[in-house]
């Protein structure tokens, strides 16, 4: 998962207070929201250069509450699952114990667009997952030149595809944009280009404003080939 800024609007944090009589929106808020627990689920898949692929899914405890400006979200970690080819099988356990609780309260504006986050990492995290990484590329015995070209491509490639994929949507809780499609140039500095699809489709819970299902798919074209990768969230009553 990627980052997420904090914003000045955190500094309220002290003013938030949970409402338990009625979602209905006071003066304050425009939207009704769930009054009970729900469950939030992301599931990230990664398509390997081979052919393989590596998928994350988290789970999250999460509640909403009016809050000044809007909509609080609070939330805990209840689990990460982790699948991964052996090969990279120390990433993966760096990820499965990396906990995302500093992610929230995540504060929405009065119509439900996110407006602050914690972090979704911390420095340990990525300490941890690129001592990881060195130590694949050791054990793979490849020259220091082809290592150090591997890491910069493999690092474009990431930039630019976390800033599609990687940032939560503004409107994730309570969609607006249902469907959207987009591509994006890539150009790499030894002068290959390519291209970034990106394909959005969302829906809300029958009935209501909040999020019940969206997915969101990245189509990496570089060099003849093509890679895919997707993130699926999803709310539901705990």
């Amino acid at each position: 998962m990627g980052k997420w800024s904090r914003r000045s609007a955190l500094g309220s944090i002290a003013g938030l207070s949970l409402v338990g009589l009625s979602g209905l929106a006071r003066a304050e808020v425009a939207l009704r929201f769930p009054l009970v627990p729900m469950r939030l689920v992301r599931r990230l898949v990664r398509q390997l250069h081979d052919g393989e692929q590596i998928v994350v899914e988290r789970e999250w405890l999460v509640s909403f509450s009016e809050h000044v400006g809007g909509i609080a979200v609070h939330g805990r970690q209840l689990r990460a699952d982790v699948e991964a080819p052996p090969r990279i099988a120390s990433i993966a356990e760096v990820e499965r114990g990396r906990s995302t609780d500093h992610i929230f309260p995540i504060l929405l504006d009065r119509s439900g667009m996110i407006v602050a986050a914690g972090t979704s990492e911390t420095r340990e995290d990525v300490d941890a997952a690129m001592q990881a990484a060195e130590e694949i590329i050791a054990r793979a015995a490849i020259s220091g030149a082809e290592a150090t070209q591997h890491r910069r491509l493999l690092a474009q490639l990431q930039q630019a595809g976390s800033s599609m994929l990687d940032q939560m949507p503004r409107d994730l809780f309570f969609p607006r944009h249902l469907a959207l499609n987009e591509t994006r140039p890539l150009a790499l500095p030894d002068g290959t280009a390519g291209e970034f699809e990106l394909a959005y489709a969302a829906h809300a819970t029958p009935g209501s404003a909040w999020l019940e299902r969206a997915e969101r798919r990245v189509t990496t074209r570089l060099a003849g080939s093509e890679r895919f990768s997707s993130e699926t969230w999803s709310l539901s009553q705990a």
